[in-house]
């Protein structure tokens, strides 16, 4: 009886000392703690049931925290498996455009046979090798592969790259040998572009069909991609390899809708192809520019270097107005 007298006169010290206010409250209650001890010490059972009270609400707050956290890693990883979808869908459009090209610009008058080759072993470890791995990446990821390392993989890209993303996604026989032929049409060591394709399509088709053909929506958005960056670009550049590079880039776009993947090196190869589809003024200007870049480049021309400085803007003219040049500059924008 004695300790529910006790607990009375603290429950009157804690009105008096806060005036029934949540502070006061607590102040008494902190004074009155060292009086309950004893008691509570002597009550049998008091921590077993205060665990059992306790814990079910701390395990529900714990699997509730495992929960967001596991629904936040599935939200990161569905968007990562995503994004390498739409990787592959453009590179899959992105490659297909280029080997139309290369074979348009292969069979057209005045391209050396040499300058062909060079031309599509420069496809084929581009934008074919660039959906060998998006694809890769893609299977990879359905497999539960982890997903940082599938971005990591698919930026470095090339063949030990693409190894160990063909390990993570576990292909089937059919796939692993369309694969293997894949890669080595990537690495310029099959029969050439159309030996590509045909893997390309066996490959795609043992693993579900995930590479979209190419229809004409698809490479209508594709060219105006490509032409919106080309321009974009050969707006603000000012490095005079770069500036040519971009206006045969752009043009081959503009006048055959070729979207190609050519190194600066085959920019000659591509002059002979749109010799036709130019007036003889722009072509001819490029020509001259080109010829003046290589001799900058190979024997640091003096003449040639202000040759380049002089022309630079003739140049970018001719790639920004569909080879009208100077005179038309605002016709291509």
């Amino acid at each position: 009886g004695g300790g529910g007298g006790g607990g009375g006169d603290d429950g009157s010290d804690a009105e008096a000392a806060g005036g029934g206010g949540g502070d006061g409250l607590s102040a008494a209650l902190e004074e009155a703690m060292p009086r309950w001890r004893a008691g509570l010490d002597e009550v049998d059972g008091l921590v077993q049931a205060l665990a059992e009270h306790l814990m079910p609400a701390a395990e529900a707050a714990r699997l509730a925290a495992h929960a967001r956290l596991a629904e936040a890693g599935a939200s990161e990883r569905r968007r990562a498996v995503q994004a390498a979808q739409e990787r592959l869908a453009h590179a899959a459009t992105t490659a297909q455009l280029a080997c139309r090209a290369l074979a348009a610009v292969r069979c057209s008058e005045g391209v050396a046979a040499k300058d062909g080759e060079a031309l599509e072993r420069a496809t084929l470890k581009g934008p074919c090798a660039d959906w060998l791995t998006a694809l890769l990446q893609c299977e990879a990821l359905h497999r539960g592969f982890d997903a940082a390392r599938a971005e990591e993989l698919g930026e470095e890209g090339g063949v030990a790259s693409r190894k160990e993303l063909l390990s993570a996604a576990r292909c089937s026989a059919a796939a692993a040998e369309a694969a293997a032929s894949a890669e080595a049409a990537v690495g310029a060591k099959g029969s050439g572009a159309d030996a590509f394709l045909e893997a390309m399509w066996a490959m795609d088709g043992a693993l579900g069909d995930q590479s979209p053909r190419l229809d004409k929506k698809r490479e209508r958005a594709a060219l105006d991609r490509a032409r919106a960056g080309y321009r974009e670009q050969l707006a603000v550049e000012t490095a005079p390899a770069a500036v040519l590079h971009l206006s045969v880039l752009l043009l081959e776009v503009e006048l055959h809708s070729h979207l190609l993947a050519v190194p600066g090196r085959l920019v000659p190869c591509l002059l002979d192809h749109l010799r036709g589809g130019l007036p003889p003024h722009a072509h001819a200007a490029l020509a001259k520019y080109q010829a003046a870049v290589q001799a900058a480049v190979v024997g640091g021309d003096a003449g040639a270097e202000d040759e380049l400085r002089d022309d630079i803007e003739a140049v970018r003219a001719i790639g920004l107005s569909k080879g009208k040049g100077d005179n038309n500059k605002g016709e291509g924008a």
